[in-house]
């Protein structure tokens, strides 16, 4: 009963209709042949046991073989009947009047009925609900209904629609949430030059016209007031320059994994003149499609960070696994701090024991994002033999 349950379940509607529609139209074709002959033979019983009593009159004839043979008055029949007897009678005879037009009637509401039931209730159900939940901002479900028929196939359409709000929803709500540590980092540095800016411009209307500051005096504050409002002009560029970052398109183009090498290495002779640079390949793919520019420009800050903290040695490993571009530099620096590796990535993150203060604290932040973009990912981590190492990794696109 199962299986045959399962199987209807898994029929289209078109065909699981007109089964119903044709078993239910068999069915009161049945009934309604079994009520005919029912009615006729219980009619038939009631005046056969008044013909065999007497009760009615009668005449007899012989037939050619010389039988006699009684002919009954039939047309006058019911009135020999009891009262009993003729109300049965009568209503026997009304009976398939009565019991087929029924057997039709629920047949044409029994099918769409069952239909329902059987085909359309549950997904229906499943689906009204799912929109309820939806337009409370609930995505935390899941909808299941696993017949091949077209409910089914709606149920999975309905499931994936519910799915892929959900994953957009996660990530605007990260974006927001991304938005929002970034206008407050951008906030809690824009305070210190605004705090400096307004001290010093407080401290000129108030003793300039006194006359009670020197020209060097002056020249000096002003200097100072440049430097800063240098530094709020570099933070707007930075803020600008995350913002057109999230609206990147990655450009993707063949290039040979010799050229894209190349690349690499005359890069790291450039930048690392004053250091002592190892360069190791490992790779089985001839070309790679990927967007040199922006893997390029990650390349580049992660690699002037070595720079900045290696102390003489930088070693750069360029390989591939699968659809995947690795590219780990790793300098003999003092690594980084615990709250570095935690939080380096985040923008305008500066490390308290950082020496160099006048970077805005955006360049792994840029990168991290670039290799999402492109994606892949930015790893963070400590060299137990060295010193900081930082793994940038790109998606292949069609390799070859």
């Amino acid at each position: 009963m199962g299986k045959i349950k399962k199987a209807f379940l898994n029929m289209s509607i078109t065909v699981s209709f007109m089964i119903l529609m044709l078993s239910f139209a068999a069915i009161a074709t049945l009934l309604s042949f079994a009520t005919l002959e029912y009615s006729q033979n219980l009619s038939y019983n009631i005046k056969i046991s008044y013909l065999q009593s007497g009760v009615i009159p009668y005449t007899e004839a012989i037939d050619d073989s010389g039988q006699s043979i009684r002919e009954y008055d039939t047309k006058n029949l019911k009135d020999y009947f009891t009262v009993n007897d003729k109300f049965l009678y009568i209503l026997y005879q009304a009976l398939p009047f009565v019991l087929i037009p029924i057997f039709c009637i629920c047949s044409l509401v029994g099918v769409p009925l069952l239909f329902y039931i059987i085909k359309l209730k549950k997904p229906m159900e499943l689906i009204i609900s799912g929109a309820d939940k939806i337009s409370k901002n609930n995505l935390d479900f899941e909808i299941q209904y696993d017949t091949k028929d077209e409910m089914g196939k709606l149920c999975q359409a309905y499931e994936k629609m519910r799915a892929s709000l959900e994953i957009n929803n996660h990530k605007l709500w990260r974006a927001m949430e991304e938005r929002k540590k970034l206008n407050a980092a951008f906030s809690h540095d824009l305070r210190t030059p605004l705090t400096v800016l307004r001290g010093h411009t407080d401290f000129l209307e108030k003793y300039i016209p006194e006359g009670r500051v020197s020209m060097n005096k002056i020249h000096s504050i002003v200097r100072i007031m440049n430097n800063h409002i240098l530094r709020l002009e570099s933070f707007v560029e930075n803020m600008n320059t995350i913002q057109r970052l999230e609206e990147i398109d990655i450009s993707l183009k063949f290039i040979s994994f010799d050229d894209f090498s190349s690349q690499l290495q005359e890069t790291a002779k450039i930048l690392g003149k004053d250091k002592q640079v190892a360069f190791s390949i490992n790779t089985n793919l001839s070309n790679i499609n990927v967007d040199l520019d922006v893997i390029l420009q990650v390349y580049e800050n992660l690699l002037s960070n070595a720079v900045r903290y290696s102390k003489h040695n930088i070693t750069i490993a360029c390989e591939t696994k699968g659809n995947i571009l690795k590219i780990i530099i790793t300098d003999d620096g003092v690594g980084f701090s615990k709250e570095a590796l935690q939080d380096a990535t985040n923008p305008f993150f500066r490390d308290q024991h950082e020496p160099d203060k006048d970077h805005a604290g955006l360049g792994l932040n840029i990168c991290s994002i670039i290799c999402k973009k492109h994606g892949g990912n930015l790893i963070l981590k400590n060299d137990p033999n060295a010193g900081a190492q930082v793994t940038a990794t790109f998606k292949i696109y069609n390799t070859i």
